[in-house]
């Protein structure tokens, strides 16, 4: 992990990266406060549904598509997006949601967050990185 006070995006790759059963993550930033990456989801790979109970995270998608799942916490009713280049979205503490990868090419999408620790992910449904 990178802790470093500035952040190279435009060399993510040069990053600390984690091989995942969906794609890859590139850790740009993680402090005690907030937390950075790039993450790289392949076509028909999904993480797991998972929530965080500490962390809240706005993705940005930068190049692809990808389907966005989650969970209203208040109906129990479960939702899907579309996301493709420029959309955003909050995520929120305690709401479950899971990405999955929708073009060709693989979605690469900007992660910007709460602190990360590995402790506050929970998961409601496995994924690929379960599946390896």
């Amino acid at each position: 992990m990178n802790n470093k006070s500035s952040l190279d995006f435009k060399n993510y790759l040069q990053a600390d990266s984690y091989s995942k059963g969906w794609g890859k993550e590139y850790w740009l930033f993680n402090n005690e406060n907030l937390c950075c990456k790039v993450l790289r989801l392949e076509k028909n790979k999904q993480c797991s549904l998972h929530f965080h109970l500490e962390k809240e995270e706005i993705f940005f998608v930068i190049e692809g598509q990808m389907a966005l799942t989650w969970i209203d916490t208040q109906t129990g009713a479960e939702h899907l997006r579309e996301l493709s280049k420029g959309d955003s979205v909050f995520i929120s503490r305690g709401m479950p949601h899971s990405f999955c990868g929708m073009s060709d090419e693989p979605c690469l999408f900007l992660e910007a967050s709460t602190h990360h620790e590995e402790h506050d992910s929970y998961r409601v449904r496995p994924g690929d990185s379960q599946k390896l």
